[in-house]
């Protein structure tokens, strides 16, 4: 699962750093929209790997939550969600700031909560 989320935040990176990319480009007419149609095109590409990693996460939320389940354990792990959360500032070298990868992957731990 480690693996899972260092992947998504090395993806979530990428993205952002392409985003900000985009917004700096400074060539002049047809050029511009041919370098905005390859870097739309890598997000894109970026925004599907994304949903293939989010939906492989849930697959395996889903499992845990089953085996929560049969073993009459809690849902909500607030400490193991502070350590995902120290984990992924680790793994952090930006552009994205700690503080933006952590509220992202607040909303995906929550998201994937609800399907438990």
């Amino acid at each position: 699962m480690i693996k899972y989320i260092a992947s998504l935040t090395l993806v979530l990176l990428f993205f952002t750093l392409i985003s900000f990319s985009e917004e700096n480009l400074t060539t002049s007419g047809s050029e511009v929209d041919v370098e905005l149609g390859a870097l739309r095109g890598e997000i894109d590409n970026i925004n599907k790997d994304i949903l293939t990693l989010l939906n492989k996460r849930a697959e395996v939320v889903l499992e845990i939550g089953k085996l929560k389940q049969e073993n009459s354990m809690e849902i909500y792990d607030p400490a193991r969600e502070k350590e995902i959360e120290k984990k992924l500032v680790e793994l952090n070298t930006g552009p994205m700031p700690n503080e933006s990868v952590i509220k992202i992957f607040r909303e995906i731990i929550s998201a994937c909560r609800a399907l438990q």
